[in-house]
């Protein structure tokens, strides 16, 4: 972003510049979640010390008596506890200052303020700062609808990034795209778009030091820059899902971000994901249930197993991406990763595996393990039927209950098999 002097830290990072380079950040950053700008750092300890900083920043400069005004704040190895009080004693310094100066005072609007003022303490160190985004900057405007649990863009941001989008193919697969976030971020990625530019407000509007001037300028720059024609042409985004009213919102999502021709959605399962031949090796990407809030996870085992299948039968030599917060539903892909990544989707720890994926067998081999995987089921069910008539007319005869029917008699299917009045266990 040609940022100058760019600080990493534990939760985000630094720079220095002023409200241009702040501006840009608000508008081309596809990382970030908010830009702040400190205007005051204080030691505080108690919720008093907080109150006594009220005379240190003259607030009438960043907000007007007839504005609005809301508080947050967020606490780190602080003595303070209740980050709520704590929010709530800086908004009264604010509006006493207002009323000792101009017997007036802004009211507060925590929904939609035209100051949003930031507190956040560490280790007993408070640190004041103008929220300049305003709403979140994971969201850019386009989504229209959405699905359950869906990723917040950002967070695909990142898991683009990590996977190595843009590719030199710049081609992209999602075989569960949702509610089409994934391919969304890598069109915009790809095409080179700010993922501010469609976005509503940000903060900075409604603030008194805003140089609207200078916004229109960067605002104007990215508007004109025109899309490179040799991506644009290339470019290949194509996203899966086999519920119908996903790909509903897919669509829709896809068009509000101008993005309708350059991704295709369209209603598959997996077992229907294989590949078209046009389409060169680029990036297979799924981010798919992981039992936090859909699914359950017996049902997401197999699930997981299914992709790995589908991976290796229809995307030999690509390059494949998993998100999942269950790190432990991962094994059941069955491929090892090359590379892991840790991220956070909001308090779930998550990991991003990394596979480089070989070119599948030959459809005629496939057929023939697929014909003698069929006749190695068929004599285990042989085998089961066998045993079950033989053994079960033995345990009526003798009045037993519980008997085992199968112990392990085909090595390929080493399983025991015990049969219960009303259910059977297999182990």
């Amino acid at each position: 972003l040609g940022i100058q002097n760019p600080v990493a830290s534990s939760a985000g990072a630094s720079f220095e510049g002023g409200l241009e380079a702040a501006y840009q950040v608000c508008l081309w950053s596809r990382l970030a979640s908010r830009v702040l700008m400190p205007i005051k750092t204080s030691d505080v300890k108690t919720d008093d010390d907080l109150y006594k900083q009220k005379h240190t920043v003259q607030w009438s400069e960043h907000v007007d008596l007839t504005g609005t005004l809301a508080v947050g704040c967020h606490l780190s190895h602080s003595d303070l506890s209740n980050s709520h009080y704590a929010a709530l004693k800086v908004k009264d310094a604010i509006v006493d200052q207002f009323m000792e100066l101009f017997e007036e005072r802004p009211s507060v609007d925590r929904d939609n303020p035209d100051l949003r003022v930031n507190l956040y303490i560490h280790r007993n160190q408070a640190t004041l700062s103008i929220d300049l985004s305003g709403e979140s900057l994971h969201k850019r405007g386009y989504r229209q609808f959405s699905v359950t649990a869906p990723m917040k863009e950002n967070l695909a941001a990142a898991v683009l990034m990590r996977s190595g989008w843009p590719n030199e193919s710049l081609t992209l697969v999602d075989l569960m795209c949702g509610s089409g976030t994934l391919l969304i971020e890598a069109g915009l990625m790809a095409l080179e778009i700010p993922p501010g530019l469609n976005k509503e407000q940000f903060g900075f509007e409604t603030w008194k030091g805003h140089k609207p001037d200078v916004w229109q300028s960067l605002l104007a720059e990215a508007s004109q820059q025109n899309t490179d024609q040799l991506v644009a042409e290339k470019l290949t985004i194509r996203g899966y899902d086999e519920s119908l009213s996903a790909v509903k919102s897919a669509r829709q999502n896809i068009q509000a971000a101008g993005l309708g021709n350059y991704i295709k959605v369209e209603q598959r399962s997996l077992e229907d994901c294989a590949t078209n031949n046009d389409l060169s090796p680029g990036l297979v990407i799924v981010n798919p249930p992981y039992g936090e809030r859909l699914g359950d996870e017996k049902d997401l085992a197999y699930l997981y197993a299914e992709l790995g299948d589908c991976w290796k039968r229809y995307f030999g030599e690509w390059n494949a991406a998993l998100f999942t917060g269950n790190i432990p539903l991962a094994k059941h892909v069955g491929l090892r990763s090359h590379k892991d990544n840790s991220l956070y989707n909001g308090a779930i720890k998550c990991k991003l595996f990394q596979y480089k994926l070989h070119r599948a067998k030959p459809e005629h081999l496939l057929q023939k393990e697929d014909e003698a995987d069929q006749l190695a089921k068929q004599m285990f069910e042989n085998r089961l039927k066998k045993n079950f008539k033989h053994l079960s007319k033995w345990a009526k005869r003798t009045q037993i209950e519980c008997y085992r029917v199968y112990d392990a008699d085909l090595p390929e299917f080493s399983a025991a098999i015990d049969i219960y009045p009303d259910w059977v266990h297999v182990q």
